[in-house]
């Protein structure tokens, strides 16, 4: 049984052996560059889209974290349920963030869905105004 009066030994964290997983970058036709970690055969995998965006590059107070939170609301070619069906029958999950300089769409999927879920730019890139505001095209 673990005795509680017992403070456990702290490992200081330049003392850990921490190996992380080489990674591969790609750049698109389009100049993006991609950066990809193979972590084995896992069945989920993740995706994070980030823009320059956010709070830095923002007009009036609030606009970052508006656009941000509108995104999943609906465009128009796409109700808000539709976009949620869509990904929900897939078995995944998009959530968004706006930090300081960067706007980041991170998107969980299970792998063997992965050519059916990946074009997120089908929902988002037809004029909606957080998409203007992003500079996605």
């Amino acid at each position: 049984m673990i005795n509680r009066k017992n403070a456990p030994h702290i490992v200081d964290a330049i003392d850990l052996n921490l190996r992380l997983k080489p990674y591969e970058k790609y750049i698109l036709k389009n100049g993006v560059e991609v950066y990809a970690i193979n972590a084995g055969a896992e069945e989920v995998m993740m995706i994070d889209w980030v823009f320059y965006a956010g709070n830095w590059y923002e007009d009036q107070n609030l606009q970052a974290a508006t656009v941000n939170y509108l995104l999943k609301n609906g465009t128009s070619r796409k109700t808000a349920f539709e976009i949620n069906e869509h990904f929900e029958y897939y078995g995944a999950y998009l959530n968004r963030n706006c930090i300081g300089g960067t706007v980041m769409l991170k998107e969980k999927i299970l792998y063997i869905f992965e050519p059916g879920i990946l074009n997120v730019r089908e929902f988002f890139a037809d004029g909606h105004p957080a998409i203007r505001m992003y500079g996605v095209s």
